[in-house]
């Protein structure tokens, strides 16, 4: 079903994850980091990273479930997870985005105070007076806007959601599936070389 799938045009302000951006294998993560569906998948993209050096590249955009900075929202569901969205930008400014979503994923937390931010920026290893620097400067916020209505503009509405090549994953995502589905691009990029 994923080869039949047509590719979507999609192209949104993604952080870079995993993997080298030459690598035949996009794959791109929407996600919240109170989600807990979305640590599940963070864990599969570790996985895979770590199984496909130089096929695959990583990236995430945040969408956070959060009517505080989401729009789109109805009701309020994750509260908190806008400030975890700030930091994740914040965190990718130091090349740390990574092992600040382990830390995130690993805390399961609920509502998170600025207290427990700091704490993640620590466990992440990012330096904090630049983390907190970054998490008040207006382009921050702007780039967490822009990823909230990039989603909404790819119909996106729940997370996670993966893309990988531009073609959305459906059904449960598990590593031997998305390990079949890497094979099968990084075959099909062979193939169209010269």
């Amino acid at each position: 079903l994923f080869a039949r799938q047509a590719a979507e045009d999609t192209d949104p302000a993604a952080l870079p994850v995993h993997g080298d951006p030459t690598a035949p294998v996009t794959i791109i993560e929407f996600s919240d980091f109170l989600c807990p569906y979305c640590a599940h998948t963070a864990d599969l993209m570790d996985q895979l990273a770590t199984a496909n050096p130089g096929r695959v590249y990583i990236r995430f955009v945040n969408f956070p479930l959060d009517i505080t900075c989401n729009r789109f929202m109805r009701s309020p569901m994750h509260h908190g997870s806008c400030d975890l969205a700030l930091g994740a930008i914040c965190a990718a400014e130091q090349g740390l985005l990574d092992a600040y979503q382990k830390a995130v994923f690993g805390l399961r937390l609920n509502d998170p105070t600025p207290e427990e931010l700091k704490s993640v920026a620590a466990l992440s290893g990012v330096s904090e007076p630049e983390f907190v620097q970054c998490l008040d400067k207006a382009e921050t916020l702007a780039t967490l806007q822009r990823q909230i209505e990039q989603t909404h503009q790819y119909g996106i509405n729940s997370t996670p959601t993966v893309f990988i090549n531009k073609k959305r994953v459906k059904g449960r995502l598990s590593l031997e599936a998305l390990q079949k589905i890497v094979d099968m691009e990084n075959q099909a990029m062979e193939r169209r070389k010269p």
